[in-house]
């Protein structure tokens, strides 16, 4: 994103230096952004504040970051540096929407507290669209018991997940999300570790067969979604009319 003016004070005080950056103006973009900072004079210790609202990038940049649009974002955050390093990070970010060829996403939030080398986070969006003809898709198509959806899009509403841990271990959590087409709510929980892999669950709630169960393994890049094994065998072992809770 080129920034071809920006307003800039410094001020040397005690030893430290403090700034600001200020009147951002966006090559083929728009918003306002300022950006705050203290340190010593060798800049191995201080902090950073970065605040902006309304800002919409250049298409290019877009683009590049999505695939397609990306709508005004505000975000707040603060970080603490010390001996050179990222102590603290805390953050927010919002988006009013997202859109690539195969995913189209509303008022996304993302909130990023990391001290050290621990990460809690959690990530919202009030609704999400998947294309039906996609590669993505073809993970939640198992889930729905292979129906057949005649609609270009699937609608997910009301998405959020948790996240926490470190750059060897992520644990998710609390994740749910509705489908309106199906009237079913899918939840989930797991991890990822740099050695094991992925290891969760999935569960799909119908309103007429409650509580299918699937198992996530793999990776982050070919992640495997099979049945539970202890769910079929609660299936093949329940008694007939009685549904399964």
């Amino acid at each position: 994103q080129q920034v071809p003016v920006v307003k800039m004070q410094i001020e040397k005080k005690n030893g430290r230096l403090s700034g600001m950056f200020s009147d951002f103006s966006f090559f083929q973009g728009r918003g306002e952004a300022n950006a705050s900072f203290n340190f010593d004079k060798k800049f191995q210790e201080g902090t950073v504040q970065l605040q902006a609202k309304g800002l919409m990038l250049a298409p290019n940049v877009q683009e590049l970051l999505v695939g397609n649009r990306l709508g005004p974002l505000e975000a707040f955050g603060k970080i603490k540096v010390s001996n050179r390093r990222f102590e603290i990070f805390k953050g927010d970010l919002g988006l009013e929407s997202i859109e690539s060829q195969d995913v189209k996403a509303e008022n996304i939030k993302l909130s990023l507290n990391y001290v050290g080398s621990d990460l809690k986070s959690t990530v919202s969006a009030k609704k999400v669209l998947v294309s039906t003809s996609c590669k993505k898709f073809e993970h939640l198509r198992p889930m729905l018991l292979d129906k057949v959806i005649s609609e270009p899009w699937i609608t997910l509403s009301g998405f959020t997940v948790h996240v926490d841990g470190n750059k060897e271990k992520l644990n998710w959590s609390k994740g749910v999300v509705y489908i309106p087409q199906e009237k079913a709510t899918i939840s989930s929980e797991g991890s990822w570790q740099n050695s094991f892999g992925i290891n969760g669950w999935i569960s799909v709630d119908f309103p007429a067969m409650k509580l299918l169960r699937w198992e996530v393994s793999g990776d982050l890049s070919s992640p495997r979604v099979l049945p539970s094994s202890q769910w079929l065998k609660d299936l093949v072992t329940e008694k007939p009319g009685k549904k399964k809770n």
